[in-house]
């Protein structure tokens, strides 16, 4: 059984198409999950009158990579297609570190140049988010 759960779909394949991580792209040698975990129930946090904090808006999440293959980050990349973001379906960890499946929108690495590319082509400190996560059944 695998380590971790994450895996990501296109809204199209639904949730039954979900693939994990480490078999998107092609020749992938050495697959990568993410490290760490980023998870914020809510995307906004926001002060009252009364000098309470709360959350509004959609959970969010991301999917942060000391290091990728540029196979994989291909891979990843492909379900944006040529768009800065679009929807897709992903099983990812939650606040609780248990992994649940949400519709949510993906969006295109920030900052990411050929400056952070080592010679054997990895990529370093790549960062994928997704926001407006809509728990799926």
């Amino acid at each position: 059984m695998a380590k971790y759960e994450y895996k990501i779909a296109t809204l199209a394949q639904g949730i039954a198409g979900l693939k994990t991580i480490d078999t998107v792209g092609t020749s992938v040698k050495q697959p990568v999950e993410p490290q760490g975990l980023f998870y914020e129930p809510f995307s906004v946090y926001r002060t009252s009158a009364g000098g309470m904090e709360y959350g509004d808006g959609y959970p969010r999440t991301e999917w942060r990579f000391d290091a990728i293959s540029q196979p994989q980050l291909t891979g990843l990349l492909e379900y944006l297609g040529s768009a800065q973001s679009a929807q897709v379906y992903i099983r990812t960890r939650t606040q609780a570190r248990t992994y649940a499946n949400y519709k949510a929108i993906m969006h295109r690495p920030k900052d990411m140049t050929p400056a952070f590319r080592s010679r054997d082509t990895m990529w370093h400190d790549v960062v994928i988010r997704f926001t407006m996560l809509e728990l799926q059944a």
